[in-house]
């Protein structure tokens, strides 16, 4: 957990810093594409005022009597230009650099005469200039000056960059969701499960080391005991401490087996078949019936789903197996009706065995540890490695499968779940 939320805290960084670099870049390119458009509309509009009050300039420069009609002529040009939001003022000089006619407009778009203090004014206000000379023929007969104001387009501007930060904080978003995914199931999960793995190394290295050990040592003593015995002629104690000697090597016997199905479970290959679940029940209930102890378990079936699954065999033997053991030795010797029931049932693609018995249970404390390596909850009822249930919960994932532990108010009951396969 700890490196998941380290992992999605650079992750975040990361993209932040990229994010901002991003809109950064893209708010420069667009600030100089913006520059560059008024540039150009500054020096197109002094160029078409330009060419449009060339007459106008050229009639006064020759004192022409029509001064008037020239001078409603440019006002109208000069009124019609500043029509544009980022034009505040366009000023025509004379030939000896006198204003011959100019406007200007102020921030709440009022346009006014000329003056010098409002052409000063305008001035600090211009981002953007462009002076052109209105010609005749060869010769300069005056010069057009337009000033042209960024303010309109800041606004546009704060909107783009607004909207670009939005759709990139959105697809970073999506971004560091996928990336942590992605990353975390090809790393951090299976880091996770070799910590496990290694976790439950070490627990199975330090208790197959003590188990295996244990039933050497007491047959050992129980080998020099019945010698003792025998040298005595005490034969019946002879014979009791070989019994004892035959249980602890049936117990590594077993113990030995499990073993060897721990180590090898994951490299098993097994294809996957049709599967016949009744079948099978029947075969392994009557396989196992000596471990009731002559006592008659009454068997119980309601199926109610279609008995053919596709799946692994050997792999659903062992967790059937496992689980009817279970319920036969560790039975209730006080019960009157011992039973094992097997349900089944399909439903949403997935097909359900439930086993359940009347037995002795497992105690509450210990639900917990119901699937961990080495537990053994009746050690004093019957011998066993403690593996069992272990193995079942492996063999379960190998196929797909879940099975969980079920507390009831007698016995047991496991629930196997399938996903069909065709």
């Amino acid at each position: 957990m700890q490196y998941s939320i380290r992992l999605l805290c650079i992750l975040t960084l990361a993209s932040i810093i990229l994010m901002s670099a991003f809109v950064g870049m893209r708010h420069y390119v667009t600030s100089a594409n913006m520059d560059a458009a008024l540039n150009s509309k500054a020096a197109l509009i002094a160029q078409r005022v330009a060419n449009a009050v060339q007459p106008t300039i050229w009639n006064i420069y020759q004192k022409s009597a029509e001064r008037v009609y020239s001078e409603q002529v440019t006002s109208a040009i000069l009124d019609s230009e500043l029509a544009d939001p980022n034009v505040i003022g366009v000023s025509v000089y004379g030939n000896f650099g006198h204003v011959f006619m100019a406007r200007y407009k102020d921030a709440e778009g009022n346009i006014t005469e000329h003056s010098p203090a409002r052409h000063k004014s305008a001035l600090t206000q211009t981002d953007h200039r462009s002076l052109i000379s209105v010609r005749q023929g060869a010769m300069t007969i005056g010069n057009v000056l337009v000033l042209i104001s960024d303010a309109p387009n800041a606004a546009q501007l704060r909107r783009i960059l607004i909207i670009d930060a939005a759709q990139i904080l959105i697809v970073s978003i999506c971004f560091i969701l996928f990336l942590f995914y992605a990353i975390q199931k090809a790393l951090i999960r299976p880091a996770a499960q070799l910590k496990e793995a290694n976790a439950e190394l070490e627990e199975f290295s330090y208790r197959i080391t003590h188990d295996l050990r244990s039933p050497i040592v007491s047959s050992l003593a129980l080998i020099k005991m019945s010698k003792t015995s025998l040298e005595r002629g005490n034969t019946d104690q002879a014979i009791l401490e070989i019994e004892h000697i035959i249980k602890s090597l049936e117990y590594l016997d077993q113990l030995n087996h499990d073993v060897f199905e721990v180590l090898t479970i994951a490299r098993k290959d097994e294809r996957i078949e049709p599967v016949n679940i009744e079948n099978m029940v029947q075969d392994i209930t009557a396989l196992l019936s000596h471990l009731s102890g002559g006592v008659q378990i009454n068997l119980r079936y309601d199926y109610n789903a279609p008995p053919f699954i596709h799946t692994k065999p050997e792999r659903l033997r062992m967790i059937i197996e496992n689980l009817v053991s279970n319920a036969m030795k560790y039975k209730d010797m006080e019960e009157a009706a011992p039973f094992i029931k097997f349900t089944t049932n399909q439903e949403s693609g997935v097909f359900m065995l439930e086993i359940e018995d009347n037995g002795i249970g497992i105690p509450e404390d210990m639900h917990q540890h119901v699937f961990k390596m080495f537990k053994r909850f009746h050690p004093k009822v019957s011998f066993g490695s403690g593996l069992g249930l272990y193995l079942a919960q492996k063999s379960a994932h190998i196929i797909g499968a879940e099975i969980k532990f079920i507390p009831t108010e007698k016995g047991t009951k496991f629930k196997l779940s399938i996903p069909l396969q065709e």
